[in-house]
């Protein structure tokens, strides 16, 4: 008597991901989580200090705005370079 070995059936691809996020999409989703709590950290410790040192004002305003140059660019260029990906 030869049994025929059986074959789980495989969902398709579309009715796999119906419902949760590709696995991917969540990994990017908390590095963004992640990113963004580290700069609101850093943030607060930068006001931390401009309040503590008066004089480091001035130094301090320049090297945020450098930070939120890089920041502003960086989402900017992450949805450019995703959309070419697909």
């Amino acid at each position: 008597m030869s049994a025929s070995p059986e074959t789980p059936a495989q969902p398709s691809m579309a009715a796999a991901s119906a419902g949760r996020p590709a696995e991917g999409g969540l990994v990017l989703a908390l590095c963004v989580l992640t990113l963004a709590l580290v700069v609101l950290v850093i943030g607060a410790g930068l006001l931390y200090v401009a309040m503590r040192h008066p004089s480091l004002t001035g130094p301090l305003s320049v090297a945020t705005g450098g930070v939120a140059l890089i920041v502003a660019l960086t989402g900017v260029l992450l949805p450019l370079f995703s959309a070419a990906r697909r």
